[in-house]
């Protein structure tokens, strides 16, 4: 085998191994930054569908804003207002919701798969058939909150206020729902898997 030959392969291995071990880049469609969102929530609060994934829109309002089908993959929304938002469908991946307010939100279909809630303001929202798995709940506030058909796999709700919450057919498994409070909670007899969540009475 030539030299030329050799470097080559050399070139062609360094760079499959980069490949191998790279860290997957959620980044927002072209021209959408922080500025472009609050443009369109002043003109119209419709965002749907559109691509807000790895954004820093912490603190931001989107109250009664449309983002049902919205990807928001690894987006920072600490403290953001999204009071009666509509993100059915919605993909939010591993984002930051830490302290945000999403009461009356819908969610519906949505994944929050690994999502960080802590402290959340979740009241009256709306999880029917979404994904929570891994995401972590911790004393969120989720007063008379539905979650039929969700998936709530090793879902973190330590502490969190789960007040007259609606667990019918969801998946608990592995959930953590150590010092919840549970009152008034409906059908958690109905829940699936409920023998292998913690805390879950």
């Amino acid at each position: 085998m030539g030299k030329a030959c050799v470097v080559k392969y050399a070139v062609l291995i360094v760079a499959c191994c980069f490949m191998v071990n790279a860290v997957p880049v959620f980044a927002a469609e072209k021209g959408m930054d922080k500025k472009a969102v609050q443009k369109i929530l002043k003109s119209g609060k419709d965002l749907s569908g559109r691509d807000l994934s790895g954004l820093d829109l912490s603190g931001m309002d989107f109250s009664e804003a449309i983002l049902d089908n919205a990807k928001l993959v690894n987006a920072r929304l600490r403290k953001a207002k999204l009071y009666r938002t509509q993100l059915a469908g919605a993909d939010l991946t591993g984002a930051d919701l830490i302290g945000a307010n999403l009461m009356n939100a819908n969610f519906r279909g949505a994944k929050l798969v690994n999502a960080k809630a802590i402290k959340a303001y979740v009241h009256c929202s709306g999880m029917d058939g979404a994904d929570l798995s891994g995401a972590d709940f911790s004393e969120a506030h989720m007063e008379i909150s539905d979650f039929p058909g969700a998936k709530l796999k090793g879902t973190i709700f330590r502490n969190a206020n789960m007040k007259g919450v609606e667990l019918s057919g969801a998946d608990v498994a592995g959930a953590d729902f150590t010092g919840a409070n549970l009152t008034d909670a409906k059908n958690i007899d109905k829940a699936l898997n409920a023998d292998k969540a913690k805390g879950l009475k």
